[in-house]
């Protein structure tokens, strides 16, 4: 049941992010509400972790996000959204989700062009952060949630 509220405000996270290049303070702040009640409340993170692995991950993910976000490449949403994301999951599964959605970026950065006219038209208007023309600045949160979709059971 954990995973499923996780994917489900990744998801949230994503939409918003690929519609508008931004994730919403209260989106972040509701996921960072249930992750810290859930560490207070039961000891552990969300995905089962001890405390300390949801602070190291949540150290870790600022340490792989900040220089994206120092240089421009990532949103502050992004930021917080891995922080996060860190403080519900542990550090071996921010890592699987960070590699995997940065391999599925990468792929993205040179088939966009190919692929994106293959898109129903309905999906582009309701996606148009994620057409060729934003290619170089991309919103992070949709790779994250393919990153989480196929990390989540590697890392188990």
């Amino acid at each position: 049941m954990t995973y499923i509220t996780i994917i489900t405000w990744i998801t949230l996270c994503a939409w918003q992010d690929a519609r508008e290049k931004k994730i919403s303070n209260q989106l972040i702040l509701y996921g960072l509400g249930v992750a810290l009640i859930w560490m207070f409340y039961f000891g552990t993170t969300l995905t089962g972790q001890p405390v300390s692995e949801g602070i190291t991950a949540a150290l870790l993910s600022l340490s792989l996000t900040l220089p994206g976000y120092l240089m421009g490449k990532m949103g502050s949403g992004d930021v917080k959204m891995m922080m996060t994301l860190s403080l519900a999951c542990g550090s071996t599964k921010i890592l699987w989700l960070f590699f995997i959605a940065t391999v599925v970026m990468i792929i993205w950065l040179y088939s966009a062009p190919k692929v994106w006219n293959r898109f129903p038209e309905n999906m582009k208007q309701h996606l148009p952060m994620l057409s060729p023309e934003h290619v170089n600045a991309p919103p992070y949160a949709p790779f994250i949630l393919t990153g989480a979709l196929f990390s989540f059971p590697l890392a188990n």
